[in-house]
């Protein structure tokens, strides 16, 4: 009976190239936002936009995505959300 390969082994990085100067942890200390100059401190960017990058507002290079403005509505209704969750 032959074995079973797993198709995910490979060199190749699927997960995307996270180092470098566009976006990511570029360790220059500065978030990789498009025009942000905050303090990097997950994933190469400031903590704002480290929660619009987890949102899916920003790419990992640090640039608005297409559909932008659908998910910043979105993330503002969110953010109400949340608002009210701790009040509560």
């Amino acid at each position: 009976m032959a074995k079973p390969t797993n198709i995910n082994q490979s060199s190749e990085n699927k997960g995307g190239d996270w180092s470098g100067s566009s976006g990511g942890s570029s360790g220059t200390g500065i978030c990789g936002a498009q025009s942000c100059k905050g303090k990097e401190s997950r994933f190469g960017f400031c903590t704002e936009h480290y929660e619009h990058f987890k949102f899916g507002l920003i790419n990992k290079k640090g640039v608005k995505v297409p559909d932008w403005e659908s998910k910043y509505n979105h993330y503002q209704s969110y953010l109400l959300k949340e608002k009210a969750k701790k009040a509560a």
